[in-house]
């Protein structure tokens, strides 16, 4: 299975060449193959570095190593656009005195945020199908794993239907970083000190 990082895929979206990026970044064009072919991840550094290059000022950082899915797609064409935007519109005076922004990429960028909603309520109504629902794979789990996994469950949905970003972002950012990383004992004991210092720390997996 070939496995697509973000990089490659704003590469292709912002019309940027690998030697084009290498000459940004001051490496070699073989590093940047390396890491689109998963050989090494992005160092921080440089992904600090890349979130500096004006057409990606408006991609989330996480996105460079984050394998493609269908919302990650959708994350950069908008991103794309919104760059777009930020590059192509034109403040317009009329005879009035009246400022008005002539965006003409405005049509687009509302269509793919309204369709990136549609996504995220399709997405929170197979959350709710898993949660009621499936429960031949709930019964395939050892009794501990199950239990965690219908918690997790519920506290994702509870979450989503609060329909508060700042929390959605923040447990989206914790999934991922869990998700991409190994559970070394650095990241347990990091996450184990978060939560005592909210006073959460219990039982499951970080008890």
């Amino acid at each position: 299975m070939i496995t697509i990082i973000g990089l490659e895929r704003l590469i292709k979206t912002f019309g940027f060449s690998i030697n084009q990026i290498a000459q940004e970044l001051g490496i070699g064009k073989q590093t940047v193959y390396d890491w689109l072919k998963g050989k090494r991840k992005i160092p921080k550094e440089r992904i600090e570095q890349l979130s500096k290059i004006p057409e990606f000022d408006h991609i989330d950082k996480k996105l460079f190593q984050k394998e493609i899915d269908e919302a990650t797609e959708l994350e950069i064409t908008l991103a794309h656009l919104n760059y777009l935007s930020a590059r192509d519109s034109e403040e317009i005076v009329d005879e009035d005195g009246n400022v008005f922004i002539l965006d003409p990429h405005a049509q687009s960028r509302r269509a793919m945020e309204m369709h990136m909603l549609d996504e995220s309520e399709e997405e929170l109504k197979r959350t709710r199908a898993l949660l009621h629902n499936d429960t031949d794979y709930l019964s395939g789990l050892n009794h501990s794993i199950g239990e965690s996994y219908s918690l997790a469950l519920a506290a994702l949905n509870g979450i989503f239907q609060q329909n508060d970003a700042s929390k959605i972002k923040a447990v989206t950012d914790l999934l991922v970083l869990i998700n991409m990383n190994d559970m070394t004992d650095e990241l347990d004991k990091g996450l184990k000190e978060l939560l005592k210092k909210h006073d959460i720390l219990g039982g499951g997996m970080f008890g």
